[in-house]
């Protein structure tokens, strides 16, 4: 089963299966997330592969990432992302 919370979005082409994902969160495009949780305000971007994962309230996780069996990417966390904050 799928339980989607309140003002989840979900990218085209997106696959799910066996998948929690909380409210205000947000799945890219061409993801493929299976037996994962996603908590609320969490971010996956497109291309993103997930199996047995865990990501927490606010984490994000960028473009092509992948999250396999028993991974967590903890709360307010980035990986695979630009840190926008950096000068150069």
């Amino acid at each position: 089963p799928v339980f989607l919370g309140d003002h989840v979005q979900i990218g085209a082409g997106t696959q799910l299966k066996n998948v929690t994902i909380w409210s205000q969160t947000q799945v890219g495009a061409r993801c493929q997330l299976s037996d994962s949780l996603l908590a609320s305000r969490a971010s996956v971007a497109s291309d993103c592969r997930l199996q047995a994962a865990l990501v927490a309230d606010q984490a994000h996780l960028g473009p092509g990432q992948s999250l396999k069996a028993g991974d967590t990417l903890g709360p307010f966390t980035r990986l695979g992302l630009e840190d926008s904050s950096k000068s150069c």
